[in-house]
């Protein structure tokens, strides 16, 4: 999306030339050019997509270590980077650290430590955990970067040249955990377990102080009308009130944002151009981030942008649909495609909280449950509109019933040797399917090519967990199939081998199918169980799976390969 201004560059920068310009801008605004949200709930699978794909998780915050929301997030942005790879699509997938702030600098002192050596310990440990999970992204972006504080400048003197950045003296209510202000309707009286009265943020009961100091403004109250245009096209997904109540909340109340802080209060941060006496706002400074990676204002940052996903949690979402697309339009630059929003993960029901000491580290998870295991899990039981439980019971729960009992126990029962001695992925016999199979399961195999067209929008939409239950379903299927069957039985009859191999043919094209659509789940799971079945590196993209896998040599027979272990251990829960 485009959103062009009347000739901003000419606006005066007195606050009468402005007013009267704003009222021949507000009334000559001109139209989206072309609407930004594409719907997926028709498949895109036979839709050529020729501009490479962009999708970016928000750069994350280093005043602390990572924890198993962010690592949420990231699977989120990197299930949806692999299932556009399977697809056949370039993809460019940025993630990074935001490193600069009141929080930050208060985190470094606390620490005894330089801000820029606490920034590089935390940010290291961003991408040591996103290299333990195989996050597969294409750039990581560090706020601290020489590039982004370049980026940051010429979007600053962009915006200021335009006549949308003045200098004022701002009073308000200001959230340091936030890095945000917040308006009187929006904070609140707690009483301390002190006793004490302190005023918090309303939305994320965070604590508030009163602030007054000369700053920078940004004319955010200017770009209602388009925001609201942009908004209402449901650029915002899953499209669901509680994410558009956040937003509209934000809009209705929309007044002038202040976008520096005092160098004397924040010192470690992006100084503005020729005023060192001020420092850049954080979250101009970090949103700029997704320019920076496309290698803007260069020639060629139009390869990438505008981005086709940032992937976000609740609790930034205003600042990513309202003050980022502001931004944008001041600027002159597209309008991100779509916002996907995601919810909180909790512990046991209860808020993550360092005062609780029930922050779940991610790294500690992976030695008990694997890699595949958590990222199974998470990307299973996270639903975008709700906030998701991490329970350690429900982790082995979830991962023994599907993982090992569903998916690993229909591998078992038909690649055994006393079942299958021979080792092959052998041809079915249509006469078996027709007198041994029920109308329902032949109309079930049938339908398992069209099983990437029924899962290709909860991918697109970010709702993982609805394509992870529809492919666990055929999963259950062919479990019942065996149930149905019991090769064990016909293994025993020579005349039964014809009935046998399309048995193991029925369960191994079923494995086959889901084992390549849920790649983007579980990368080395899905690779193991592919390569037992004896299927190709080069057999293994969406197309791959929607046609049978010997459609033109019927007497072809594929060989299994050997697993050198199981495909996934079971898992003992341990208090």
């Amino acid at each position: 999306m485009v959103i062009r201004l009347t000739n901003p560059s000419k606006m005066a920068t007195s606050m009468s030339s402005w007013r009267g310009y704003a009222r021949v801008f507000m009334r000559r605004r001109q139209k989206i050019l072309e609407r930004c949200l594409q719907t997926t709930s028709n498949s895109s699978l036979s839709k050529p997509e020729k501009s490479t794909f962009y999708v970016s998780t928000p750069i994350f915050y280093v005043n602390a270590a990572p924890h198993i929301g962010h690592l949420y997030t990231a699977l989120v942005a990197d299930s949806l980077t692999r299932w556009k790879q399977l697809k056949g699509i370039p993809t460019f997938f940025a993630t990074g650290t935001d490193e600069h702030g009141l929080k930050v600098q208060q985190a470094a002192e606390k620490g005894g430590v330089p801000p820029k050596v606490f920034c590089d310990e935390i940010s290291n440990k961003f991408r040591e955990l996103f290299k333990k999970y195989d996050i597969n992204y294409s750039t990581f972006v560090r706020t601290t970067d020489e590039a982004h504080v370049d980026t940051v400048h010429y979007i600053w003197n962009l915006l200021n040249e335009k006549g949308f950045i003045y200098k004022d003296v701002y009073k308000g209510w200001y959230a340091v955990s936030d890095e945000a202000f917040v308006s009187d309707k929006d904070v609140k009286e707690v009483t301390t377990k002190a006793g004490e009265i302190q005023k918090v943020s309303a939305e994320s009961g965070q604590p508030v102080v009163w602030m007054e100091e000369e700053n920078y403004m940004f004319r955010l109250s200017q770009f209602k009308p388009q925001l609201q245009e942009w908004i209402d096209t449901e650029v915002i997904q899953p499209s669901h009130p509680f994410f558009k109540k956040i937003v509209q909340s934000t809009l209705d109340n929309l007044t002038d944002l202040s976008v520096t802080r005092s160098s004397d209060r924040v010192s470690w941060g992006i100084s503005v151009p020729n005023d060192p006496s001020q420092k850049i706002y954080v979250w101009l400074d970090a949103l700029t981030n997704y320019l920076t990676v496309t290698g803007y204002p260069g020639k060629d940052y139009h390869s990438y942008w505008p981005a086709d996903y940032h992937v976000v949690g609740k609790d930034i979402l205003k600042f990513h649909a309202v003050y980022w697309p502001a931004f944008l339009i001041a600027a002159d630059l597209s309008l991100p495609k779509k916002i996907l929003c995601h919810s909180h993960w909790k512990v046991d029901g209860v808020k993550m909280s360092k005062s609780l000491g029930n922050i779940v580290d991610p790294v500690d998870c992976m030695s008990k449950y694997t890699m595949d295991g958590v990222r199974y899990f998470l990307l299973r039981q996270g639903t975008p509109q709700n906030d998701a439980d991490f329970n350690e019971k429900r982790i082995v729960e979830v991962i023994n019933n599907e993982m090992v009992n569903t998916v690993g126990n229909a591998l078992n029962r038909i690649s055994s040797k006393a079942i299958n001695p021979e080792q092959l992925f052998p041809n079915p016999s249509t006469d078996v399917l027709l007198t041994k199979f029920t109308e329902e399961d032949r109309q079930k195999l049938e339908e398992l090519y069209t099983l990437a067209d029924q899962v290709d929008r909860f991918y697109e939409d970010g709702n993982v967990y609805l394509a992870l239950e529809t492919l666990m379903k055929y999963l259950f299927w062919a479990n019942k199939i065996v149930n149905d069957h019991e090769p064990w039985i016909l293994v025993k009859d020579a005349a039964a081998k014809e009935h046998l191999d399309t048995v193991i043919y029925v369960v191994m094209e079923t494995l086959r199918v889901c084992g390549i659509l849920i790649q983007p789940v579980v990368p080395s799971f899905s690779s193991r169980l592919l390569t037992r079945l004896g299927v190709p590196d080069t057999e293994r993209l969406i197309t791959h799976s929607q046609v049978k896998i010997h459609p033109t040599s019927p007497n072809y027979v594929q060989t299994l390969n050997p697993l050198d272990s199981v495909l996934m251990q079971r898992l003992k829960y341990k208090r």
